[in-house]
């Protein structure tokens, strides 16, 4: 059984959904501008903390935490600037979907050679959340294989 733990920093972004370049001219990403620069940071941190003995071939469990940076709107004005409002929200329950975090992630690891396909994923523990002081956004994605 192999593990890796890597953190990415950088605003993760989600999985879009696939739209037409045109008639004859194949599928794309609706946000393919901005997840392609994220999913290289992902791709290139996992290869970077990859074991030599991983097996692609075996079934993997994911965790990840997702973070991502609360909206100016969260904190105070003038000498408050850096004190969150008793409003608000606790938790990010907002828009990226979890679930299409986690389909960019999972084609990360499968893009980065952790996995043949991302149907070897066999469990998802994925949590998203928001950065706390001065913690950078992005995701802490730990890897078992089984």
């Amino acid at each position: 059984m192999s593990a890796l733990t890597v953190n990415i920093d950088g605003l993760p972004i989600p999985q879009g959904s696939l739209v037409s370049n045109g008639i004859g001219k194949g599928l794309r990403h609706s946000n393919h501008v901005k997840l392609k620069p994220w999913r290289y940071q992902v791709v290139s941190a996992i290869l970077a903390a990859k074991p030599k003995d991983w097996d692609p071939s075996l079934p993997v469990s994911v965790t990840a935490t997702v973070r991502f940076p609360r909206p100016q709107s969260h904190y105070g004005t003038g000498r408050n600037a850096d004190t969150l409002k008793p409003s608000a929200p606790i938790y990010h329950a907002v828009k990226p979907d979890i679930d299409k975090v986690a389909r960019a992630l999972g084609d990360g690891i499968e893009e980065a050679g952790l996995v043949r396909g991302d149907q070897q994923i066999t469990s998802w523990n994925i949590a998203k959340r928001y950065t706390v002081g001065d913690e950078a956004p992005g995701v802490l994605l730990t890897l078992i294989s089984l």
